[in-house]
């Protein structure tokens, strides 16, 4: 497909079949299999751990036994579980990150580098050619409509949905909003990640600046 298409934009990429297919065994079991990004290749190519293979299926075999293998110096090393997460952004500093552009000349074979690159940051207008409520389910394809009004009881309800998103996202959801006191809406926590959060939900209709309850994201974070 990818040979007769006249955009080749618009079509397949043939080499992006692993990352493809692992995406999806991810969402299935993201414990056991791990995503085959190109970046990541780009930093074993750099690090001499990385040869060209005859087939993608050669190819995602050795990189699955090769994660597992960083797993495992990575948790001796740090005396923790580590995830197919932490294997990933382990080489985040490395030249496969694409937010980083960095001389290659000037890294050693078999190095592994980690170092701060001035990255220019630039704004550009992109305009989906989708409308992204088609691939939300119906329970939350609502969320951008409710936050943008000032009505209470709609207002209520966006908080709601809010928190229905995050778990949706997997967090696992703590409520703490009207009828708690002075309180924030939710604190969600991704536990495997050792990560938490502070959710207060605003919906106004004129959009909605952090400055007009600084205050009370203070006394959320010290309560």
């Amino acid at each position: 497909m990818s040979a007769k298409g006249d955009d080749k934009r618009k079509v397949p990429n043939p080499k992006s079949s692993g990352y493809f297919l692992s995406y999806f065994w991810q969402v299935h079991d993201p414990k056991k299999w791990p995503m085959i990004y190109s970046s990541l290749i780009n930093s074993f190519e750099d690090v001499g751990l990385w040869k060209p293979f005859n087939s993608q299926r050669e190819e995602y075999e050795y990189f699955f036994n090769l994660n597992e293998e960083i797993k495992s110096l990575l948790a001796e090393k740090a005396k923790q579980k580590i995830s197919n997460w932490d294997a990933e952004h382990a080489f985040w500093n490395h030249s496969g990150n694409p937010m980083i552009s960095s001389s290659k000349s000037s890294t050693p074979q078999g190095a592994l580098v980690a170092a701060e690159v001035p990255v220019k940051k630039a704004v550009i207008a992109l305009k989906p050619n989708f409308q992204i409520s088609d691939y939300l389910v119906p329970k939350v394809a609502g969320l951008v409509e409710l936050g943008n009004s000032s009505d209470k009881a709609k207002g209520a309800e966006f908080e709601k949905m809010v928190a229905e998103v995050f778990k949706l996202l997997d967090f696992e959801v703590e409520n703490l909003g009207q009828g708690t006191g002075r309180n924030p809406d939710a604190i969600i926590k991704h536990r495997e990640e050792h990560t938490a959060f502070i959710v207060d939900a605003k919906a106004y209709s004129a959009g909605y600046s952090l400055g007009i309850d600084d205050r009370a994201i203070r006394e959320y974070i010290n309560y």
